[in-house]
């Protein structure tokens, strides 16, 4: 990374140089700031990562207890349905007669 002398203003690439090349003047504090400025944005970008990863959590989450709350609509639907089924007036009887539920055959 290339950052500028605090006292001459000439460009200086601190990744190989930790004083300037043209006046002498340590870079100890440019150093201290891109480093920090560095760590900043590696901490930025692991509390995006971090929320995105908390947010598709809680979407699956949702999406789960919306399939629960499905299926067991659905059961008891089915529940219901069968229920009403059996207590009709032909009921499934007449089907039984038939073989088609593995009852006898007549």
């Amino acid at each position: 990374m290339r950052v500028t002398c605090e006292y001459c203003d000439s460009y200086v690439d601190i990744d190989t140089e930790s004083v300037c090349p043209l006046c002498g003047a340590p870079l100890g504090d440019v150093l201290r700031a891109a480093q920090r400025r560095a760590a900043e944005e590696a901490q930025r970008r692991a509390d995006e990562e971090k929320a995105r990863a908390e947010k598709e959590a809680e979407q699956q989450k949702q999406q789960m207890i919306l399939s629960t709350i499905s299926n067991i609509a659905g059961v008891a639907a089915g529940t219901i349905l069968g229920t009403a089924v059996r207590h009709t007036f032909r009921g499934p009887k007449p089907l039984l007669g038939k073989g088609l539920f593995g009852g006898r055959k007549r």
